[in-house]
């Protein structure tokens, strides 16, 4: 058995520009569910609003690690839909990340802004460089086994 390394991060970058940074609040959509002997979907997704602990990934395996708002950890999987390796009918669907407090027309009109406005070259070089998950900073990393997350 070979072993592969845990990564962790304190930032995970959802959608094109957003990225959730430890501590703050999001909610989720979509999520895991269970295919029925007649072919219907029940959903065993989380819901409600939770605050950001951290992203880890180990190969392609990558989930978020939080904390739900009313009490209690969760584990919510953002990696690609699979079956779950155990439990054939059980799938495991990525959950869609969203900050709390941002709504679908302030992402369109955030959107909109961007494109309209050229940038200025002299503020240019007092901007960051966004932060993404692979960056080392941030990174932490520790020697874990073959062995499969149950979903």
């Amino acid at each position: 058995m070979s072993a592969r390394k845990l990564q962790t991060f304190d930032e995970y970058p959802y959608g094109k520009r957003g990225v959730l940074k430890r501590g703050e609040k999001f909610r989720v959509s979509r999520g895991p569910y269970y295919v029925n002997e007649d072919g219907s979907k029940s959903l065993m997704a989380e819901r409600g609003t939770f605050v950001f602990k951290r992203y880890c990934t180990i190969g392609s395996q990558k989930w978020i690690e939080a904390k739900h708002q009313d009490g209690g950890d969760v584990v919510l999987w953002v990696g690609k839909e699979m079956k779950n390796p155990l439990l054939q009918s059980f799938r495991r669907r990525p959950y869609t990340v969203r900050k709390v407090g941002e709504t679908t027309r302030e992402r369109k009109k955030a959107a909109s802004k961007g494109q309209k406005k050229a940038p200025n070259p002299a503020s240019a070089s007092k901007r960051k460089a966004p932060a993404s998950a692979a960056s080392v900073d941030s990174a932490h990393t520790m020697e874990v086994s073959d062995t499969p997350l149950l979903g």
